[in-house]
């Protein structure tokens, strides 16, 4: 099976990366669109690519860099550019089940599930309707190291 796991280096994207029961021979992408908290992230996925021993491949968007990490379609992008691989399925993060929850609207279960009709790819979201607490716990039980993770949210648990 050719997965693609869309690894942030935060708490979802990490969950979903272990809920993959082949994570070990999964295909991780990292992209690096100019977001304000990119160093915290590429530390936090050359951890895990260094701890899992990953095949991790940082895609550049260089005329991105200058968004201060948000655009329009973001995911979508970022879904886009992950099923031109053919992979015969795709790990994305979200914990949102509905665009009501999303203030981008697209970063939730009912827009991937749409996303990946379109593709014509499943799109696996692990971490939907979990609370972040549980996420974290989660993944801190498996031993990830604590720097195998950034997340601008995680601070608040601790």
């Amino acid at each position: 099976m050719h997965t693609i796991v869309l690894l942030s280096g935060g708490y979802d994207s990490v969950y979903c990366l272990l809920k993959n029961e082949n994570y070990l021979r999964a295909k991780c992408l990292f992209f690096n669109y100019g977001q304000p908290y990119l160093e915290e992230e590429q530390e936090a996925v050359r951890v895990l690519k260094y701890f899992f021993n990953l095949d991790c491949e940082e895609i550049f968007m260089d005329s991105l860099n200058r968004t201060g990490g948000t655009f329009a379609d973001r995911n979508e992008t970022f879904l886009r550019m992950a099923a031109r691989r053919n992979p015969d399925e795709i790990y994305f993060g979200t914990r949102n089940l509905l665009p009501l929850f999303d203030k981008h609207g697209d970063s939730n279960w009912w827009w991937a599930k749409k996303m990946s009709r379109q593709l014509g790819v499943p799109i696996r979201t692990p971490a939907v309707g979990l609370l972040k607490s549980t996420i974290i716990n989660r993944v801190r039980a498996t031993g990830v190291p604590s720097k195998g993770v950034y997340s601008s949210e995680g601070y608040k648990y601790g």
